[in-house]
């Protein structure tokens, strides 16, 4: 019986061996790609790499359009620099423990690479290393990467998280930049910055939580970021660069460090949804068009540490109704409340010495503005249209430049200030549109005989000029002051003060404070049952409201 048994096992091996049976997949094409690394690709479409070195060459590339998985066998050292690039068709990558970095463009414009595994011996990505693998849903970096390159991961457009582990402490520019899916990251407690556009067009990021290992946060970093609701940036954040937070639309809040000593030019341009901001008083310097366009903005408190604010630092914030300015500050430069279209009145520091071109420039609701004695030039449509103007003060000796008052269509009073050794120049067009009483003092011999270059004028033909239609009248320098009536040029709210003006027949400016009135609450009562409390709603007329509990009444048992 033993026999026969192995008679038969002798008989089917002697079968199989005249049967074909059918073989892996057969190579097509072969090649080297780095100096101890060879390449097969298969005819199923599958790259096989083996060696022990790294991939450098990628000569395999001519055939990118026959590559739709990729085998990396254990031996290879290294991904190299546009080793995948442009392969649109691949969908499945395996990479050994062996490799350990992953270079520039290494997988770049992959399109429909869902998903990679990069193992745990990888230390670095370079720069564009996945960019535009824009199928990319999810990427878990490696707790052994310490390197991220620039444009890592830029427009990445599926991928909806990240976690940067702790090993990474370099972060190079524009890593996650258009990764417009991207919801959540989780950043890495050992990087002392948030690099120059890090997640710039990150249109879908809603939150950030900024390590306190953070030092600086780069240009451009959050620019863009327009679902970004709120920010709190630690102390340990000593500088953030220009545009850092630009274009953040939704932006409502955030928290400025007590460290920081400037704040960049267009930090916060074009956050419409800011409401407020608070300057800590360790800024000594707030570069140009800062908070540009931030137009639900409504007030603002500028501290004496203050010395410098840039040009344009408010302009088109059309909702800003209080400014408080720094007494450190010597300029309003060129644009700074340009368009600030809410703002009823301002007061200036009497540091102040020039208003820069446009400065004012449409401020259609500027009523209240008296300017410093030290003012020694207006600058080039300062006041242009502000059409609420009714008055306005011109100190000793000041420049007036081209269309400084130019269609203030509201402006009936102005005072030239005295006296001093001369009178003050202005330019053509500067009161262009204008019909008001110009008082000017009566103890200049050089009002009655205005110089205009080698020429001697009398007063009254300077209007040829200044293009305006002014009355002039004369005032004793030194006078008693008579004041007519108190005007309302700001009313008061609930809790904002409000502000009164009266001017005397010379010119001179007075104000005063209109008390805040204080909320006046009406109450609507939703009616407690016996077993659910009931709610008593105050609504004050300005909006601001707040609830109270009514206890249920609980049951009465009857007879």
């Amino acid at each position: 019986m033993k026999q026969k048994l192995f008679s038969c096992m002798i008989a089917l091996l002697l079968i199989l061996m005249i049967i074909p049976v059918k073989t892996d997949a057969a190579v097509v094409k072969s090649g080297e790609c780095g100096w101890l690394t060879n390449w097969e690709l298969t005819d199923d479409e599958t790259l096989i790499i083996s060696g022990r070195d790294e991939i450098t060459d990628p000569s395999y590339l001519e055939w990118s359009d026959h590559i739709r998985k990729v085998v990396i066998s254990n031996g290879v050292t290294g991904i190299g620099e546009g080793a995948f690039k442009n392969c649109t068709k691949l969908t499945s990558v395996t990479i050994p423990a062996s490799v350990t970095s992953i270079g520039d463009s290494a997988f770049e414009n992959c399109a429909i690479l869902s998903s990679i595994n990069v193992p745990n011996s990888v230390t670095s990505f370079g720069d564009s290393a996945f960019k535009k693998c824009i199928g990319l849903s999810s990427f878990v970096i490696p707790h052994a990467v310490t390197t991220i390159g620039g444009n890592a991961f830029d427009g990445c457009t599926g991928l909806t998280s990240i976690t940067i582990p702790d090993s990474v402490t370099n972060v190079d520019s524009y890593v996650f930049k258009n990764c417009t899916n991207l919801t959540q990251v989780k950043l890495s407690n050992s990087c002392n910055h948030i690099s120059f556009g890090m997640f710039s067009g990150c249109s879908n990021l809603r939150a950030i939580t900024i390590p306190t290992s953070v030092q600086y946060i780069s240009q451009s970093a959050f620019n863009g970021c327009t679902s970004l609701i709120n920010v709190e940036i630690p102390n340990s954040v000593i500088s953030i660069a220009s545009s850092a937070f630009s274009g953040c639309e939704n932006l409502v809040s955030v928290t400025l460090p007590n460290a920081i000593t400037q704040i960049s030019d267009m930090t916060f341009s074009r956050c419409y949804s800011l409401e407020s901001i608070e300057i800590p008083e360790t800024v000594t310097h707030i570069y140009g068009s800062a908070f540009m366009a931030c137009e639900s903005l409504t007030e603002v408190t500028i501290p004496n540490s203050v010395r410098y604010i840039g040009n344009g630092i408010f302009r088109w914030c059309d909702n800003l109704r209080s400014v408080t300015l720094s007494n450190n500050l010597t300029e309003i430069p060129p644009e700074a409340f340009s368009e600030c279209t809410s703002l009823p009145s301002i007061i200036l520091p009497a540091s102040i010495t020039t208003i820069g071109k446009e400065a004012f420039y449409q401020c259609t609701n500027l009523n209240g503005i008296h300017l410093p004695a030290g003012v020694n030039d207006i600058g080039v449509g300062a006041f242009r249209e502000c059409t609420s103007l009714t008055s306005i003060n011109i100190p000793d000796y000041c420049r007036i430049r081209e269309y400084a008052f130019c269609d203030c269509s509201s402006l009936r009073e102005i005072r030239f200030e005295g006296p001093k050794k001369d009178v003050m120049d202005i330019d053509y067009y500067a009161f262009s549109g204008v019909t008001a009483t110009a008082y000017y003092p009566d103890n200049i011999d050089k009002w009655n005989n205005y110089s205009w270059g080698s020429e001697w004028y009398y007063i009254k033909e300077i209007d040829r000029d200044m293009k305006g239609n002014l009355t002039w009248v004369p005032y004793t320098v030194g006078h008693e002051h008579n004041f007519g009536e108190w005007d309302t040029i700001l009313s008061a709210s609930c809790t904002e003060s409000g502000k009164l003006q009266r001017v005397c027949a010379c010119g001179e400016i007075e104000t005063d404070t209109i008390p805040a009135t204080g909320h006046n609450y009406g109450a609507a009562v939703t009616a407690p049952t016996c077993t659910e409390k009931g709610i008593k709603t105050f609504t004050c007329v300005c909006g601001d409201t707040y609830t109270e509990e009514v206890d249920a009444l609980g049951h009465t048992a009857g007879a």
